[in-house]
């Protein structure tokens, strides 16, 4: 598996791909948790770095669910940033039980 800074990289990539695409944007859109597991499943390294494809479905409610607990969490970190660390630790838990 890959380190947790690759996971940062990766996420703060996919969120400037989504403003490029989405301008004015905060990074964040109606879809957005749609479009992000899209990006992250077919277009970003998110497989190769896992060594596995996640589920669509699971990776939209891993996004719905960290972005709720974001705000609640109140990291002194980007949301981009949260989002990358915590897409790793999930994922690190999720191989160590397999």
């Amino acid at each position: 598996m890959s380190t947790e800074a690759d996971f940062v990289h990766l996420f703060a990539q996919t969120y400037e791909s989504y403003r490029g695409i989405h301008p004015g944007s905060d990074g964040k859109g109606d879809h957005w948790q749609t479009w992000y597991t899209r990006w992250l499943l077919d277009v970003s390294d998110l497989p190769e770095l896992l060594g596995f494809k996640p589920q669509p479905d699971e990776l939209k409610k891993i996004l719905l669910d960290l972005d709720e607990e974001y705000p609640i969490d109140d990291p002194a970190l980007s949301w981009q940033e949260y989002m990358g660390k915590q897409l790793f630790s999930f994922f690190q838990g999720k191989l160590q039980e397999d």
